[in-house]
């Protein structure tokens, strides 16, 4: 990715601009963050596709999609009701797909139905019999981010937390996600190449990231090509 970024930006700049390790690290990054989100959110890219939309967004996605089964070990209970506090993954981003195995008045049930609601809807789901959890579903409150938690290393690491709500019959056992994870930043280091760090996303993409970089070390410079670029990619 480097060696493109470097030809196609010293042809667009016409001079040589030295770029550094860091800085080509800062613009990588930061076009695979938005070549991310304009696959996964709809209304970022122009063809209005989200992840699971296309075959061709879920294999340019692949590489994040994370599943686990996070086991009750204990969890916390929660403030609500028949409810628990589950820790997510430290590199969960988004939810994919969910469903819980539970044991309902002792009997055995798997992949039950999860249903996320917010703090709004909770109080009316709760009272609505068609709503309201049972031995077919579980709701899920997403809750405040845990301060608290440390990575393997020790260091201090935001953790995000999520609330499952069952009925008075219902004891969660586990809880099965799939998710996309968060990106890693892109490193740049030719002196070290041990500390580099590829690109996340599938290798189909990698030109578009490497192209839409550029743009953004144009605009840094302040190239009228840069300004092209972006009312052609409108």
């Amino acid at each position: 990715m480097g060696s493109l970024f470097s030809l196609l930006y010293n042809a667009a700049s016409q001079i040589e601009m030295g770029i550094n390790n860091e800085e080509l690290s800062k613009y990588l990054t930061l076009a695979q963050e938005d070549k991310f989100k304009s696959l996964y959110f709809p209304n970022r890219n122009p063809l209005q596709e989200g992840f699971e939309t296309s075959s061709l967004r879920d294999d340019e996605l692949v590489e994040l999609k994370q599943s686990v089964t996070i086991v009750n070990g204990g969890w916390i209970v929660g403030s609500e009701p028949n409810s628990v506090i589950v820790p997510l993954p430290a590199d969960y981003f988004l939810n994919v797909r969910e469903n819980v195995n539970i044991l309902y008045s002792g009997i055995s049930l798997n992949r039950v139905n999860v249903k996320p609601v917010n703090e709004d809807e909770l109080t009316d789901k709760m009272v609505n019999p068609f709503d309201r959890p049972d031995r077919r579903l579980v709701l899920r409150l997403t809750t405040k981010r845990d301060e608290s938690g440390r990575d393997p290393n020790g260091t201090p690491q935001t953790i995000r937390r999520v609330t499952l709500i069952g009925d008075v019959n219902t004891v969660i056992s586990s809880y099965n996600l799939t998710y996309i994870k968060q990106l890693e930043d892109i490193v740049v280091d030719t002196r070290t190449i041990t500390n580099m760090r590829n690109c996340e996303l599938n290798e189909s993409i990698h030109d578009d990231i490497v192209k839409l970089a550029v743009r953004y070390a144009l605009g840094a410079i302040g190239n009228p090509k840069y300004q092209i670029a972006v009312n052609e990619s409108k």
